[in-house]
């Protein structure tokens, strides 16, 4: 199974400089950014360590992380919100933050 975050990075470099003006911050183990979404019903919290990008999206009604939005077989107008709302946020980072990877390897 392929999660949204991985999709949305494949083949972009992390442009650390610009993280910042963005609105990540910094912290001992990379950096960290929070938002919250649809209507203050969800956060996501993206995080960047050694140039590894991971993201959880939080149900702030439970506390629970909502793990449907990367279960394909999860469908619905909810969810579908839900993963629309995450992956602007997501391609948002991916334009303002980062540049293409226009070959597999250094």
């Amino acid at each position: 199974m392929t999660r949204m975050i991985d999709d949305v990075f494949k083949r972009k470099t992390i442009i650390p400089k610009r993280l910042s003006d963005f609105g990540f911050q910094k912290s001992a183990a990379g950096y960290i950014y929070k938002t919250e979404f649809l209507d203050g019903a969800f956060l996501a919290v993206i995080t960047i360590q050694n140039n590894k990008i991971d993201g959880h999206v939080i149900d702030l009604t439970t506390g629970d992380e909502y793990f449907q939005i990367n279960v394909p077989a999860m469908q619905g107008s909810f969810v579908n919100s839900v993963r629309t709302a995450y992956q602007k946020i997501l391609n948002e980072i991916a334009e303002k933050c980062c540049q293409a990877a226009l070959f597999a390897s250094p």
